[in-house]
């Protein structure tokens, strides 16, 4: 458990760079508030009155805000291992949605609680993945649905920066965070013409490098390995694509 906790501070560093805008300014990963949020709802299109909705490693504010937005019915809860005070602080004025610092392995919540239960890019960053995903699985109510991003076993820079510097995570966050802008100068131009859809800015490739380079844990999986979590755990399998996955639990 305490290594989860440790995971948590090193994002808290990646999250004050994030906050002090050294990264992004006006996205997430490259994604708007409006546009994260348009992806929400192409994931889970039909949110009910009065459904319990968790975030689990929300990160920052701004999909936990748009929820309170739009579905001031439903009860919102976001949880993460990292220091909350500056998202509680921000959604301080929406009654629906509660925000609490925990580990997933921790959580606060009954079993089948959940109707919807989001946990994008986030597993992948724990010590232990499947116990992970396993426990978020119980706390989801039957017929419940559970979305999930996970880092995959293909060919990816990111990733590959943290293969060649193995010990990133060790780093004192200055150093990873000025050399993601010389790996992000230095390779922008490919990087930029590879993704000319998205057109992603210096910025946003920084923070990805930075999120790769400074975490402690970066587990990749395949799609095999995947519904296996799935099928053992009895949720109807859904690949999205891109090492998106969605399930439905039938117990």
């Amino acid at each position: 458990m305490n290594k989860e906790i440790n995971t948590g501070k090193t994002f808290d560093s990646q999250f004050d760079f994030y906050y002090k805008e050294k990264f992004e300014k006006w996205t997430w990963y490259g994604k708007t508030k409006e546009e994260e949020f348009k992806h929400f709802l192409e994931i889970f299109p039909n949110i009910k009155k009065n459904e319990k909705i968790l975030n689990a490693g929300f990160g920052n504010h701004t999909l936990l805000q748009s929820l309170g937005e739009n579905y001031p019915t439903a009860e919102v809860y976001g949880i993460d291992a990292c220091d909350i005070r500056n998202v509680k602080e921000r959604l301080k004025d929406f009654k629906n949605i509660k925000i609490i610092q925990s580990v997933i392995l921790d959580m606060p919540f009954q079993d089948n609680y959940f109707d919807k239960i989001w946990c994008c890019g986030v597993l992948h960053h724990t010590e232990n993945p499947r116990k992970n995903f396993d426990e978020l699985v119980k706390v989801l109510k039957n017929k419940g649905e559970i979305y999930i991003f996970i880092y995959r076993k293909k060919f990816n820079f990111y990733l590959e920066l943290r293969r060649i510097f193995k010990n990133s995570h060790k780093w004192n966050r200055k150093k990873q965070y000025y050399i993601s802008y010389i790996i992000a100068v230095l390779f922008y131009p490919i990087i930029f013409l590879k993704n000319i859809k998205t057109k992603p800015s210096l910025r946003t490739i920084a923070y990805y490098i930075y999120d790769s380079l400074s975490p402690q844990y970066n587990w990749r999986f395949d799609e095999k390995e995947i519904k296996e979590w799935f099928e053992q755990n009895n949720l109807e399998f859904k690949n999205l694509g891109n090492g998106e996955y969605l399930g439905i639990k039938n117990n």
